[in-house]
Parts: structure tokens; sequence; C-alpha cells
């Protein structure tokens, strides 16, 4: 069954709020004993009403030791699950991985830069369950966000 996670910080209820320029918003997440399913969400960072995410980076260890790992994920928030990065297949390889996604103004690969119009959350969403998922990996996400561009 899906259950809803939240990073420490999104747990302590850490917000920042910056009045200008980019400043970086942190969460890191331990799985606690149990693997991670389908429509698993972990809320990673609190976005505040009036931010523009500029970048997004996810960090994952290893979430699948399947012979053939099967394990993907969105990253989005409280209305488009998949709104930054979309069925990325970081958490299969023995090593921890990177993926990014970066705002860029026109371009279809990249998502827009639309201020939040209320408080929010960035999220994972397990896309696609591991083969055979791991209990005690940890994902990490930072997000660059400006309140002013």
């Amino acid at each position: 069954m899906a259950s809803i996670f939240k990073s420490v910080e999104v747990t302590a209820g850490l917000k920042r709020y910056c009045a200008s320029g980019v400043y970086a918003l942190y969460g890191h997440y331990t799985l606690a004993g149990s693997a991670l399913v389908i429509n698993d969400v972990i809320q990673m960072v609190n976005i505040p009403a009036g931010a523009r995410v500029l970048a997004v980076d996810l960090y994952v260890d290893r979430l699948d030791t399947g012979a053939t790992p099967t394990i993907t994920l969105d990253v989005g928030d409280g209305v488009t699950t998949n709104l930054y990065i979309t069925l990325a297949v970081v958490g299969q390889s023995a090593v921890g991985q990177v993926t990014s996604k970066t705002a860029t103004y026109g371009q279809a690969s990249a998502f827009a830069v639309s201020p939040y119009t209320s408080d929010d959350t960035i999220d994972i969403l397990v896309h696609t369950a591991p083969q055979t998922g791991l209990t005690n990996s940890t994902v990490k996400l930072v997000a660059l966000v400006s309140n002013d561009i």
C-alpha cells in the first residue's frame, strides 16, 4: 500500500524564504526499515508561495537490487507529480546516482518557471516499484529557488 513520507526538513516544518537572489532548498530522507512501493510519495522540501524553482537535483542511493532493476522515480509537486523529473532510473545501480533538471525559458523539454501561488512541497513519487527494494537507502533533493526572477 502506498504511503506518504516526509523528509527530515519537511517534518521539522523548515521553510526558507529569501526576498531576493537564488537560494537552495535541501531535503533528505532515509528509508526506515521498509522498501519503497509503487505510488509512495516522499515530500522533500517546502516551497513558499511566490517562489520559482530554477533547478532540481535528485541524489539517490541504490534502491533496487533486483537482477533487472525496475524502479523509476518522478519529481514534482502536489499538483503535477512529474513536473520536474519524469521516470528517472536512478537507484538502479550499485552506487549513488544523480539526475538533474534545469528550467529553460521557451524549451519544450524544460519545466516552466512560474511562481507558486501557494505553499507546496517538491515530492518524489515512486512511478515504478523496485524489483527487489532496499530498506535503508537515502534520497536527497536540492532545489534552486528564487523569489525575484
